[in-house]
């Protein structure tokens, strides 16, 4: 298995939600049942069951869509909710099995990165999972000792995000450095979701890592996908009408397309 493609995210990544393109046009009344009741239980416990649309989620999803025009194998993990260090982890056990298994050769890697927050929350609920290691117990311990007696939703909760945010990057780094000695394989990372302001601010440390992937559309920046998707009426709320602010199938092409022209 030459030339694998790694893609590695949260729900963006999955391609949550493509499957109601597929309702829309092959299964319209069930359709219009969840387009005019939000309570409906159609969600992703129905979608990710049935292999009709399982199937049509995992194929326009951007991460197929870019192993079919790099032609390219793929290994990807994603998951609706999932947080950075899980995914970090997943690269390191990734990058584990290159070494044991030399028939195995990542050509291309892809991470996207989710909303900080969500790391601090594993932190929060005690998770022991190897994942939170990566971020160190010291860190671990000053969240955990920070929200004793603390209310988690206030503006105090934003302080922890610049340290996490920048360890994150640099544990991408690290891993993809790896990747580019061992294996000469190409390595870029996005901001799939997260704070936008905070982003803004390490805009130019950004720009120096030789990883960053830059969100541009028609000469905009965008500091995350979820902001781009909004701005440009790409989630599919705004093109079927959905309780659903995922990326649309029309931005899962453009992302692929745009990451195609990066890789080669």
């Amino acid at each position: 298995m030459k030339n694998v493609l790694i893609t590695l995210g949260d729900s963006f990544t999955y391609g949550e939600g493509l499957d109601y393109f597929l309702m829309k046009d092959k299964y319209p009344e069930s359709f219009k049942l969840i387009k005019e009741n939000e309570s409906y239980s159609f969600r992703h416990h129905i979608s990710s069951s049935v292999v009709e649309f399982d199937e049509f989620r995992k194929e326009n999803n951007y991460s197929n869509k870019l192993n079919n025009k790099l032609g390219t194998f793929l290994m990807t993990n994603s998951e609706n909710g999932g947080c950075n260090s899980k995914r970090i982890y997943d690269l390191i056990q990734f990058v584990k099995l290159f070494e044991v298994d030399s028939s195995i050769i990542p050509k291309y890697c892809v991470f996207q990165l989710t909303h900080s927050i969500r790391d601090i929350d594993d932190i929060l609920l005690s998770r022991d999972e190897n994942h939170l290691n990566l971020l160190g117990k010291e860190y671990c311990d000053k969240i955990k000792g920070w929200s004793v007696g603390n209310d988690t939703f206030s503006n105090e909760y934003n302080l922890f995000y610049p340290e996490i945010y920048l360890k994150t990057i640099n544990l991408i780094t690290n891993v993809f450095n790896e990747l580019e000695k061992k294996y000469s394989c190409k390595c870029v990372f996005f901001n799939g979701l997260g704070d936008v302001n905070l982003i803004k601010s390490f805009e130019d440390n950004l720009k120096s890592n030789p990883y960053y992937f830059e969100l541009k559309k028609d000469d905009v920046v965008y500091m995350t996908l979820l902001d781009l998707s909004y701005k440009n009426n790409l989630t599919i709320r705004k093109v079927l009408g959905i309780s659903d602010d995922h990326p649309s199938l029309e931005l899962h092409d453009w992302l692929s397309e745009e990451l195609c022209k990066k890789l080669i």
